[in-house]
């Protein structure tokens, strides 16, 4: 797994993203987690702070669990696209050719951690998992 998350520390693919922003290898959560959370893409705030799901939404999901309890103690955390898209450094949906350059990376996670259950979050996400989006398919 440390493979696949260096891989995409590397990457630079994308000339639609500015500045390559990403989650750090230690912001994933559980490596040996059977659940897998899929969002969209980084957002400034959880990047800000180093931790997945940490705006407005994900102050909800994590108000769902536990005192004791974090989603990176039951989670692994992953984006369907690695780097946060911005523009004028501000929150953008990913687009299409940034979906189909990030998405090997999400199949060879899903193929190395094998998850039983794997949530999607956002419509992007969903969409892709339900074969809804054209390009790859898992």
């Amino acid at each position: 797994m440390k493979t696949i998350l260096t891989q995409i520390q590397n990457c630079a693919k994308c000339t639609s993203i500015k500045g390559y922003h990403k989650f750090s290898i230690k912001a994933h959560g559980s490596l040996s987690s059977k659940y897998m959370l899929v969002s969209e893409a980084p957002g400034r705030k959880s990047l800000e702070s180093g931790k997945y799901w940490t705006g407005a939404g994900g102050k909800i999901l994590r108000k769902c669990l536990p005192e004791n309890l974090e989603l990176e103690d039951l989670f692994y955390l992953t984006d369907i696209v690695k780097c946060w898209p911005n523009e004028e450094m501000e929150n953008r949906t990913p687009v299409e050719p940034e979906i189909k350059n990030c998405v090997h990376f999400l199949k060879s996670e899903i193929e190395v951690l094998n998850p039983d259950y794997i949530i999607s979050l956002g419509g992007i996400v969903s969409s892709f998992f339900c074969n809804c989006l054209p390009g790859p398919t898992l």
